[in-house]
């Protein structure tokens, strides 16, 4: 009988197979790709991709040998727990959400790449989904948001995705709403976890490009008569948004930019609210989302309806076309000592006019605040009319044009290059669709918002309360 080798002698000739095999991962890629090309192979050996399986697959059997061996090739594995490195970066604590994320590929095929915005228990993320024919050659990007464990806004982020899944298309898209990949628990991670596609910078960060963070009247127009519509799609789906906020509204990803280049998306539903059926009468809920663009009734912790989400859009457009809202602003406070406290934010939207809020702007701004202050509880409004509205201001903007739509990518490349506002609305862009991957890579644009647990621009209120 032969003597058996003892297990670190079975780990170095395990190890020695494996870098074989991984070279010849290389030069199947140089093949592939040309020579000089380095390997772009981002999965593991727990979870190889569709190219990578067939290279693989002689050193994977070796386990079948005996348990010896399969011990080795389990230390093997944890030794090279991925083909290639994807970042530098290294988390000192294995608690970490950031840490554990790293560990393996999330649900077999979602390789962590960024972290856009994290805690210690949760966090949003940008992965490389290797899953498709093409394996990591053909790798597309993705958002994943991770839980250690379930929370009531992930329980009702992916109750509203399964609540959208049956108005999708064939291929899975829905024009200006976020969808969802695919959701559940990965073992290997520990983590709990949400996959998205990966959509353009939101408002929010555009608005940081541009001096003085506002867009003109314009793209302000195009905005308004976009959000209207998702709005109106939402509410058909029996779905309140509650989340109206400018790092919630997206532009289109990249592919479909080549199609519909003024099309926006919202996004973040996890503070959001199933539509009250006919008949049902107001009651009290917990006070949740952004203070800042939260409706007057909300602030109250009514049950959202249709009206609270227009309510929201009422003051998103204020923001973006004329800056920071009454309420944020330090003169409307300056007058307040410490004798006598500030008002709340909700007593200073009670008492602010639409005149105040849509000073020298555009009539249609004045009439939509009207329409909606003056809609019931759970009332189904004028879409239409509302619509009808900001068509009409556009006709008075460009006359002569028909369709109310700004070309966002065109916009954020003329920005990048240094060009003025002034100078990107003077004339309707007819240039191609900008090509990220031409881009340098900047945070701005890699971190759109697509949770609301950092927002950029208010504070988020997620419990029980008063009126603020």
């Amino acid at each position: 009988m032969a003597p058996k080798l003892p297990l670190k002698v079975l780990e170095i000739i395990l190890t020695q197979i494996y870098l074989s095999s991984v070279i010849e991962l290389e030069q199947n890629s140089s093949k592939t790709y040309g020579s000089g090309s380095k390997s772009r192979h981002y999965c593991s050996l727990a979870h190889p991709c569709s190219s990578a399986r067939p290279s693989m697959s002689s050193f994977g059997d070796l386990r079948l040998v005996c348990r010896d061996w399969d011990r080795a090739f389990a230390c093997v594995k944890h030794a090279y727990p991925f083909f290639q490195d994807v970042g530098d970066v290294f988390y000192p604590y294995s608690c970490w959400i950031k840490s554990r994320v790293r560990t393996c590929s999330i649900s077999g095929k979602y390789r962590v790449s960024m972290t856009l915005q994290a805690d210690w228990v949760q966090g949003v993320f940008l992965a490389l989904d290797y899953s498709g024919s093409g394996g990591c050659s053909a790798s597309r990007q993705v958002v994943i948001k991770v839980f250690q464990r379930p929370t009531p806004e992930m329980v009702t982020e992916r109750m509203i995705y399964n609540q959208f899944r049956p108005f999708e298309r064939a291929d899975g898209i829905q024009d200006g709403i976020s969808t969802m990949l695919e959701t559940g628990y990965d073992p290997m991670c520990g983590v709990n976890f949400i996959a998205m596609p990966r959509l353009g910078p939101s408002l929010e960060h555009l608005i940081k490009l541009i001096p003085g963070g506002r867009l003109t009247p314009k793209m302000v127009v195009a905005v308004a008569f976009q959000l209207i519509c998702r709005l109106e799609e939402l509410h058909r789906r029996g779905v309140v948004h509650n989340g109206i906020k400018p790092g919630n509204i997206c532009l289109c990803s990249e592919s479909a930019a080549h199609s519909t280049p003024g099309t926006l998306c919202i996004i973040d539903f996890d503070l959001s609210y199933t539509l009250p059926g006919p008949g049902k009468i107001p009651r009290h809920t917990d006070l949740k989302g952004n203070k800042s663009f939260l409706s007057l009734w909300a602030h109250h912790g009514i049950t959202q309806c249709q009206r609270d989400d227009l309510e929201s859009l009422v003051y998103l457009l204020s923001y973006l076309q004329r800056g920071p809202l009454p309420w944020e602003r330090d003169a409307q406070l300056s007058y307040y000592d410490e004798y006598q406290p500030p008002p709340h934010i909700w007593q200073l939207k009670a008492l602010t006019s639409a005149k105040d809020l849509f000073e020298d702007m555009d009539e249609a701004y004045m009439h939509f605040f009207k329409e909606v202050k003056a809609l019931a509880f759970a009332e189904v409004p004028n879409y239409a009319a509302l619509k009808g509205l900001f068509r009409d201001a556009w006709t008075r903007l460009v006359p002569g044009e028909v369709d109310v739509s700004v070309n966002w990518w065109d916009v954020l490349r003329r920005l990048l290059k240094g060009e003025s506002l002034s100078s990107i609305d003077a004339v309707p862009s007819q240039a191609e669709i900008l090509d990220l991957t031409r881009l340098p890579v900047s945070k701005d644009i890699q971190s759109m918002s697509t949770s609301s647990m950092t927002p950029p621009d208010g504070t988020e209120i997620r419990t029980p309360s008063k009126p603020v």
